[in-house]
């Protein structure tokens, strides 16, 4: 029942008692008697009281609780009014409403007090409110804040162009933003992320301005450490994290890789702290002959990176690198007053996926042609190269697939003692329409692609299949740095080495000499394990340019296998059959047998007997075969 009509029930209740009491009284009044005055003023008063209650229990008593909750805030005062009429259950609710909303503002609050600075002036700068997060960063008490102008932070530092900004854009009411670098009271620098905003009286005007911050301090440490991160430490120049980043930017890029030629030379030569002098030196070379739209990295080493991504091909980059190119062919690099004749070569690539991956394999085509400059995307060359390449993918794909290796073997001859089996595994890839490969350039391809770790396993395995089925001979099988770095490829070995010890045929391992494996005690460890399973050791390619005579004597291997660039030439070059002679008496002395290789000719294989070579092996002598056939030929 609404408030209009409940009045209106108790006015229509009043009138009926009025008219009910007025007519007893005017009975009496024919029957001649006659009532005292005081009976008229006892109704009206009855009317009156019953009228006031009325009044007061409908309207007056809930307008009251809810005049006492808004004073106190206290919304439980509010239960009676929300049971009242219609119009006060409304004012009611209503004030219920402002107190839920009240707190929700008083939460906002406390989240923004407890995540946010905040600070408030009048419209001339006075402060008149300021949190305690305010007051923890500036050091000041909200006493020393409350009624000093604002500037009381301010950084001598920061341009008073900052400031007439800022009062210009708040006092036209609109808010403004940006990164502030105040001062504490002890003196200490804190920057801030500010935004103020102007706060507006009921007539339109601003009456404040509220200043609401967030320390920025942790954020710019990060930065600084991920400037240091990007920033390489020799040149100052970006480095290849940067430049990683930098190409994700969607714009069309165009990216120049730039290696110093025999650099390892300076190095070897002045020691590695000239080298770094000269590296910086080269890179701040670099830094003042190209223009400011292109961007320079240094990678690692010896390796620069050149980066433009404008789409627009105002600049040639390709002309840029040839004037590169040119520049440090005919100008000297100063280091320590020393003069260095510096030679630099520059690949090219552009709209690749992977531009990084495309530059560098230009620039392993540009070593490989021998040129100083290359274009991955119009170079010849490097197409021809890059279809290679893609031949080379589908067959060792193809191989991996089908386990398509297979077990070849070459004869290694001793005239002394031609019944003697001795054999080298070779391995052979079969691709598709069962082609047969020579591993030579495939392998280095598995090398780039990580899978060359299975082609070992693979003829791992089939070797040893193979092994199983005869009873005599010696087979050697090459082993690289890779084989015998890799764990899974030697746990493999030593297992089927436990199964098969104690038969009858040999396995002798053949160790490259190369800059790669340099012994090593892992590569120690390996040779006392296998011979401790019964293994011999060779060492391929010896004196290929690596010879390390020091090692050899402490390795002891028991074959020395001269390198076939040694060997070919011995029948007419004095300078090679020297080499050779010195390599045969130097394992002579060490009781190690010697192998020639790629004896190619009957004059090589008389020249290496009157040597004293112990065995030879090569095209002349017997061409590599399926590792059974060569077996049943003996």
């Amino acid at each position: 029942m609404t408030l209009r009509s409940r009045l209106t029930w108790l006015l229509f209740m009043v009138i009926a008692i009025f008219f009910v009491t007025f007519f007893a009284y005017s009975v009496t009044s024919v029957s001649n008697t006659q009532p005292p005055l005081y009976g008229y003023a006892v109704v009206a008063l009855v009317c009156v009281i019953f009228f006031s209650f009325g009044i007061h229990t409908l309207l007056v008593r809930p307008l009251e609780g809810i005049a006492t909750a808004l004073l106190t805030r206290k919304a439980d005062l509010l239960q009676e009014a929300l049971n009242a009429p219609k119009e006060v259950a409304n004012i009611a609710r209503a004030t219920e409403e402002f107190f839920r909303q009240s707190a929700l503002l008083d939460q906002y609050k406390n989240a923004i007090d407890e995540a946010l600075i905040v600070s408030k002036t009048d419209t001339r700068g006075i402060i008149t409110h300021v949190n305690d997060a305010f007051c923890r960063l500036s050091g000041y008490s909200a006493a020393e804040l409350i009624g000093k102008n604002h500037n009381i932070v301010r950084h001598p530092n920061t341009p008073p162009e900052t400031f007439r900004e800022l009062w210009e854009t708040i006092k036209c009411g609109q808010t403004w933003r940006g990164v502030i670098t105040s001062r504490s009271k002890s003196g200490k620098e804190f920057t801030v992320d500010t935004t103020i905003l102007p706060l507006r009286l009921e007539n339109g005007e601003i009456g404040e301005y509220i200043a609401i911050r967030s320390d920025i301090i942790p954020l710019m440490d990060q930065w600084k450490i991920i400037q240091e991160q990007s920033t390489d430490q020799l040149t100052g120049l970006p480095n290849r994290q940067k430049l990683l980043r930098d190409l994700n930017a969607p714009v069309p890029h165009v990216m120049c890789m730039l290696n110093i030629d025999r650099f390892r030379e300076i190095n070897e030569t002045y020691g590695f702290e000239f080298g770094d002098r000269t590296l910086a030196q080269i890179g701040q070379t670099l830094r003042n002959l190209i223009p400011v739209e292109v961007s320079l990295y240094r990678l690692n080493g010896d390796q620069f990176a050149l980066l433009h991504s404008m789409p627009d091909e105002k600049l040639n980059m390709a002309n840029l690198a040839n004037a590169l190119i040119a520049f440090f062919a005919t100008h000297d690099i100063i280091v320590d007053d020393t003069a260095l004749e510096i030679a630099i070569r520059i690949s090219m690539a552009r709209d690749s996926s992977n531009l990084i991956m495309a530059a560098e394999f230009a620039q392993s085509c540009a070593r490989e042609m021998g040129k100083s400059f290359v274009d991955y995307n119009t170079d010849p060359g490097v197409q021809q190269l890059i279809a290679r390449s893609a031949e080379a993918t589908a067959i060792l794909k193809y191989a991996m697939e089908t386990n398509g290796i297979q077990v070849f073997g070459q004869k290694i001859l001793s005239l002394a003692e031609p019944d003697k089996l001795k054999v080298e595994c070779l391995m052979r890839i079969e691709g598709p329409n069962n082609v047969l490969h020579s591993p030579f350039n495939l392998l280095e391809h598995a090398k780039k692609a990580r899978t060359y770790d299975r082609f070992s396993q693979m003829m791992i395995r089939k070797l040893f299949a193979f092994l199983e089925t005869i009873t005599e001979g010696e087979f050697s099988l090459n082993l690289s740095s890779e084989d015998i770095q890799d764990e899974e490829t030697m746990s493999l070995l030593y297992a089927l080495l436990a199964k098969h010890y104690g038969r009858k045929t040999t396995l002798v391992f053949e160790i490259v000499e190369s800059t790669q494996i340099r012994f090593t005690s892992q590569l120690f460890a390996f040779v006392e394990t296998v011979r401790g399973l019964g293994c011999k050791i060779a060492i391929d390619d010896f004196g290929s340019g690596y010879s390390n005579f020091d090692t050899i004597i402490k390795l002891r291997p028991d074959y020395l296998k001269i390198d076939g660039s040694l060997v070919r030439h011995i029948d007419h070059d004095d300078r090679s059959e020297a080499t050779v002679r010195t390599i045969v008496a130097f394992a002579k002395q060490l009781n190690i047998e010697v192998v020639a290789e790629f004896v190619h000719s009957e004059a090589v294989l008389e020249k290496g007997l009157a040597m004293g070579i112990d065995y030879f092996q090569g095209f002349h002598l017997h061409q590599p075969e399926p590792i059974a056939k060569c077996v049943g030929n003996t």
